[in-house]
């Protein structure tokens, strides 16, 4: 299933392509004779995953939440990360009918360049927004964060991708946990990086939550299984756990943005009554 409603709002799961991570690094001190059931690895020690950017219509626009891969990438680095497009985020959006200048909002958990490189567009040797018309919505502190090149996650960002949103005035920057729009929420949650938020739509009594990487993939539903690319691992497991209880209790629709095999899904629990991903629809 690509798409559920919520209320008022249709939530469609996008698809800006696959790539490869480090299993190691994506499980953390989790043993590979565990996660390697949940996720195959290749040769070279690497999981598929893809950048799956959430497209939001409703009462207050259309909104995009994570903006996806981008064409950021050399050879090297398409190489590196076995990056596979077959089609762009563009193309994707058109697919549902949606031009690049009829985006109204551009809302980010965080600015990773697997979550971001999207924002812009290569024309020629510049680079533009690729939703010119879009207000993008961003956590100060990660935004301040892409930019300390001397910081411990520099290389996680590629601020050149970033600065053309701020020039061109298309830029909110916000703090903690907020209303971006009418039934759009940001909530801080995990220690992935500085201010990594979740995006939480409601409508109706119903809510979704858009995970971003507090659970990356379908596997990350245990509250112990921690990426090595989490700055602060103890922060993670509390949130996540937090937010599941939570997720839980309500029944709220889960949007995973890594996940190969899922978009949609919810709360459930396994046989040891621990936390599971059940797919919806």
């Amino acid at each position: 299933m690509n798409a559920v409603r919520i209320g008022d709002w249709t939530l469609t799961a996008l698809d800006d392509g696959g790539f490869r991570l480090d299993g190691g690094a994506m499980y953390g001190i989790v043993p590979r004779a565990l996660w390697q059931r949940f996720s195959a690895p290749d040769a070279l020690n690497r999981i598929a995953m893809r950048a799956r950017p959430l497209l939001a219509r409703g009462p207050a626009g259309t909104v995009l939440i994570e903006a996806g891969l981008g064409d950021a990438g050399d050879d090297v680095f398409t190489e590196r990360f076995a990056v596979d497009r077959p089609r762009g985020l563009v193309e994707a959006l058109a697919a549902e009918g949606v031009a690049p200048d009829a985006v109204d909002h551009v809302v980010l958990s965080h600015i990773h360049w697997d979550h971001a490189g999207g924002l812009v567009s290569r024309r020629g040797d510049a680079l533009v927004p690729t939703f010119p018309n879009a207000q993008h919505h961003v956590q100060r502190r990660t935004w301040e964060a892409a930019f300390d090149r001397d910081g411990p996650r520099a290389a996680s960002y590629h601020p050149e991708r970033l600065e053309p949103i701020a020039n061109a005035d298309r830029l909110t920057l916000v703090d903690g946990d907020c209303t971006v729009l009418p039934g759009i929420e940001m909530r801080l949650a995990g220690g992935h990086c500085e201010a990594h938020a979740v995006v939480l739509v409601r409508s109706a009594g119903e809510t979704a939550a858009f995970l971003g990487d507090l659970v990356p993939l379908a596997s990350h539903m245990r509250p112990l299984w921690v990426m090595g690319y989490d700055m602060w691992p103890m922060q993670t497991i509390a949130d996540r756990r937090a937010l599941l209880e939570e997720a839980e209790r309500e029944r709220w629709v889960l949007a995973l943005y890594h996940d190969p095999e899922h978009a949609f899904g919810r709360v459930g629990r396994d046989k040891r009554g621990e936390f599971a991903f059940v797919p919806e629809g």
